[in-house]
């Protein structure tokens, strides 16, 4: 072989050595940043677990407690946290062959996270993803089976608003607490609730005593029915004011 030759092959041989270095630090550079992305996503949506699960205990104060208000600061980077659409809970009671509904509607806090939402609702919070979901803590409800079922309904409201920002404030505030229904009739009771987490409510209220017959219908899939067995209903109802500041 020629020293033309022997050149020759040594530039290819570096060229082939410079491409394949190339192409590998490319592969470890996508896979890395794509591994990257997906830690910092699941620490987000780690940290607004402990945030909403901080702002329910600061709101529990409210209802439980009697506080006037409470504020909650949650980091929300990339994310956004909003004031979701209405849900509505309905407490339904059929006596003397008379058919009586009252009506709540309550707006949600909401952590959006690319697909995922870790939502605050009616004393609730729940993981909600496109191929499902999961509870994160239950409801202010008492459901003992007997004497009384007592349905405590956490009526958050506000304007719609959508807020982004290294860190938002959360700001609650009381602005009504009354016993707002008491049957003392034991007559059958319903409890509706229309929720884009319907079948979330459900997987709750079905292992509850005295709780039968639920079931998630509606043209959307949001709309859940159960009756209440037996015993007296009391609704008590806790109305606040959700203010978001970033």
């Amino acid at each position: 072989m020629s020293e033309r030759d022997r050149a020759v092959s040594e530039v290819l041989g570096y060229a082939l050595i410079f491409s394949i270095i190339l192409v590998s630090i490319g592969i470890v550079s996508v896979g890395g940043l794509s591994a990257l992305q997906e830690t910092r996503d699941a620490e987000q949506l780690d940290n607004a677990e402990r945030a909403m699960s901080v702002l329910a205990d600061n709101t529990e104060d409210i209802y439980a407690r009697d506080a006037p208000s409470r504020a909650t600061e949650l980091s929300v980077g990339s994310a956004s946290l909003s004031l979701g659409e209405n849900v509505t809970v309905n407490a339904t009671v059929h006596a003397g062959g008379t058919r009586t509904t009252h009506s709540y509607t309550l707006r949600p806090v909401v952590f959006r996270s690319g697909t995922t939402r870790i939502v605050y609702e009616g004393g609730a919070i729940f993981r909600d993803q496109p191929d499902g979901g999961s509870i994160l803590r239950d409801p202010p409800f008492v459901f003992t089976g007997a004497p009384r079922q007592q349905l405590v309904v956490v009526q958050t409201a506000g304007p719609s608003q959508s807020v982004a920002g290294s860190a938002v404030l959360a700001r609650m505030k009381a602005t009504q607490r009354d016993v707002a229904f008491e049957d003392n009739t034991s007559s059958p009771a319903f409890l509706n609730i229309t929720s884009p987490r319907a079948e979330l409510w459900e997987r709750y209220l079905a292992d509850q005593n005295g709780i039968t017959g639920c079931a998630v219908g509606g043209p959307d899939g949001q709309s859940l029915e159960c009756e209440l067995a037996g015993p007296r209903l009391t609704v008590v109802r806790h109305r606040m004011r959700v203010g978001l500041n970033p």
